[in-house]
């Protein structure tokens, strides 16, 4: 039983990552995307699914640590070899790098990032962008790319 659940989430986040990854993405010549912008998008989407079947397989929860009613993303407890990411993604504040229960326990953020990555009660994955210099985030604390990567 346990088997056959795996493997449904595993068919659903496949499909998901197929629906979710832009088709324009190995594009050299899209005039859409920045590489950073490509490479924020590459980011969320990779939380998005880790985000997701944290929820429907692991624990049944968000990995989140809880902030004055902010749901940050706790990638410890996505990363590792029993974890659904492999490593934490580039571009994650220092905030990221935590688990559950607040403690900073793996590495792999920096505070010269500009995003970090929250949950929203229903599981979507968003940013806010932290100007490290005055004027480096396009609209600070906003969703989205923000002009600047990491």
């Amino acid at each position: 039983m346990r088997l056959a659940i795996v493997l449904i989430t595993t068919i659903i986040v496949i499909a998901l990552a197929v629906t979710l990854i832009p088709t324009d993405l190995f594009s050299p010549d899209s005039p859409s995307n920045s590489d950073g912008e490509s490479a924020y998008n590459l980011v969320r989407d990779e939380l998005q699914l880790a985000t997701t079947g944290y929820l429907t397989d692991i624990n049944h929860g968000l990995p989140v640590v809880i902030w004055s009613s902010i749901r940050t993303i706790a990638m410890c407890e996505l990363v590792g070899p029993d974890g659904l990411l492999r490593d934490v993604p580039d571009g994650c504040r220092v905030a990221n790098c935590r688990d559950i229960d607040g403690i900073a326990d793996c590495d792999g953020c920096a505070d010269t990032n500009h995003y970090e990555w929250r949950v929203d009660e229903n599981g979507n994955v968003y940013s806010v962008c932290v100007d490290i210099a005055d004027g480096d985030c396009a609209i600070v604390d906003a969703d989205g790319y923000q002009g600047i990567w990491p």
